[in-house]
């Protein structure tokens, strides 16, 4: 046993009174101390190789790396960096004695409310984690940017640690068959990043790596005093924070898929997109969330080596094996679908969309956001407010304009994509389906139905809410209806109605996608005679 943690498990190695018996947690890099007002964490002196703790100055600056990071997103947590120091045989946190180590000090919060815990026992919402969406876009809006000088973002640094979990991972191989896939997503992780390469060059260029957190799952996440906080973030190794920012969404992302929690991460997903705009990163969201599943099979491998208990030792393998076969599920390939909507402002479009992508698992792309995107306003603040009109014919163009190509990222990407508009205009819905052909998509058309009287009272209703970003109203409905082309010909063949009137069956409409994408497939593989 480390002598400066044996000493911390005893109350009189503290500055005050601890109110309670000492809680020790321990992962593989650190020891916290849960001494009921504050927690102390130590950092185990290992080197890693992507880490390392091994020396005293390495760990003090570590610490004040730790305080310097996480104080970006949870200030109220992180208080200060403490000395341990022994003095007359005895170790005690304060710097009268030889510097033995140092401690991150933090207020302790109550864990039953860390995110893992509350996704554990089905208690994480839909507003939780569209409030950790809103959260983590706004932090990668103000974070720095890296230097282009610099070879953070570049293909060669994003590669180190990619294999390097690899290799790591191999370290608890049981079985051929565990090698064999270890081999394949090697392979395939040099191979997409060669393929990807223009595309992470592009983001770099784009200021799209930045100073992010770095390992952002819901274990480093807590509700407290009603608000989440995000902590915990990677202070060891600028490669492994300076990054992407969808890679640091892709954690995430990943780590509720892993939960089998489908609604919630792409809840998520959409909403740090809707708040973002960073569609294009949906290029390389595969790659990133292959590569958390990875980094998190590294860290059970890590805890297995570490692990001395046989029940917790086989637990451990179980879970680095879940990680290791998700990584699997993203290196396979994928057949992304096109969807379009078309109806009138009303017709339950937005509503249905939103819970077909929760529930299919679907990128949502809504042109009422997109459109205010192009003014630099929010999605939710009144155009009239800032005295613009956000409806000319040229703001429209624009806006179906940033609407393919936000959907051509989600297709590339390998993502089923919702195109969420009133597709009113035949050259439009053309324009999109000429797109997902030469993508070699499948394409449907979302063709949404209310009588008129419905739709009237829905966009009153909605109005006087004020809680959607349409501003569409009663007169605007009236020029749809004036100006409507409805699928016809050609199109028939590709619509999905669906009657808004009455329930609609969400999960009818994907089993229906899905069938006739199968079918589609089928008759694209029969030889022809």
């Amino acid at each position: 046993m480390n002598p400066v943690a044996e000493a911390l498990r005893h109350p009189d190695a503290y500055p005050h009174p601890v109110e309670q018996d000492i809680i020790v947690v321990e992962t593989h890099i650190s020891w916290i101390f849960l001494t009921g007002t504050y927690a102390y964490k130590l950092k185990k002196p290992v080197n890693l190789g992507f880490l390392d703790f091994s020396t005293l100055d390495r760990r003090r600056h570590c610490c004040l790396e730790e305080l310097r990071l996480n104080r970006r997103l949870c200030p109220e947590l992180y208080i200060d960096v403490l000395q341990v120091s022994s003095s007359n045989g005895n170790i005690h946190i304060g710097d009268d004695g030889v510097p033995m180590d140092y401690v991150v000090r933090m207020v302790q919060f109550d864990r039953n409310f860390e995110l893992d815990r509350l996704l554990g026992k089905g208690e994480l919402t839909l507003r939780h984690v569209e409030e950790a969406a809103s959260i983590i876009a706004a932090f990668h809006a103000s974070a720095p940017r890296a230097d282009q000088s610099s070879g953070f973002g570049t293909p060669e640094v994003l590669l180190k640690p990619m294999l390097e979990n690899l290799d790591l991972t191999e370290q608890v191989i049981r079985s051929e068959a565990e090698s064999a896939d270890i081999g394949k997503l090697r392979n395939w992780t040099i191979d997409e990043a060669l393929r990807l390469d223009d595309v992470i060059h592009l983001r770099k260029a784009g200021g799209m790596i930045r100073e992010c957190h770095g390992d952002m799952h819901t274990g480093n996440m807590v509700i407290r005093e009603g608000k989440i906080m995000i902590f915990d973030c990677i202070e060891f190794n600028p490669e492994l924070s300076v990054i992407d920012v969808i890679s640091d969404t892709a954690f995430l992302f990943m780590d509720l898929q892993h939960s089998a929690q489908t609604r919630l991460a792409w809840r998520f997903l959409n909403a740090y997109l809707s708040e973002s705009g960073d569609y294009h990163g949906l290029r390389l969201l595969g790659f990133y969330c292959a590569y958390r599943a990875l980094v998190r099979a590294k860290v059970t491998s890590i805890r297995y080596a570490q692990e001395s208990d046989e029940k917790r030792k086989a637990e451990t393998l179980d879970e680095h094996h879940s990680y290791l076969q998700l990584a699997l599920d993203y290196a396979r390939p994928r057949s992304p679908m096109l969807l379009i909507t078309h109806g009138l402002s009303g017709s339950g479009k937005s509503t249905l969309s939103s819970a077909l992508a929760d529930l299919g698992g679907f990128v949502h792309i809504r042109s009422d956001v997109e459109r205010k995107r192009l003014f630099g306003i929010d999605s939710m603040e009144r155009s009239a407010d800032r005295g613009l009109d956000i409806y000319s014919a040229e703001t429209t163009q624009q806006t179906y304009h940033a609407l393919i190509e936000a959907a051509s990222s989600a297709l590339a990407g390998g993502y089923t994509v919702i195109v969420d508009a009133t597709f009113l205009k035949k050259s439009r819905r053309t324009t999109f389906i000429v797109m997902a052909e030469a993508m070699r998509c499948e394409c449907r058309i979302l063709c949404f139905h209310a009588p008129p009287e419905e739709l009237r009272k829905r966009i009153v209703a909605r109005n006087e809410e004020g809680l959607d970003a349409s501003e569409a109203d009663l007169r605007v409905l009236e020029m749809q209806m004036g100006s409507n082309e409805p699928p016809d010909g050609d199109e028939k063949t590709l619509c999905v109605e669906i009657d808004t009137q009455g329930k609609v069956n969400i999960e009818s409409i994907i089993g229906l996608l899905g069938s006739q994408a199968q079918q589609s497939r089928r008759h694209a593989e029969t030889p022809k005679k």
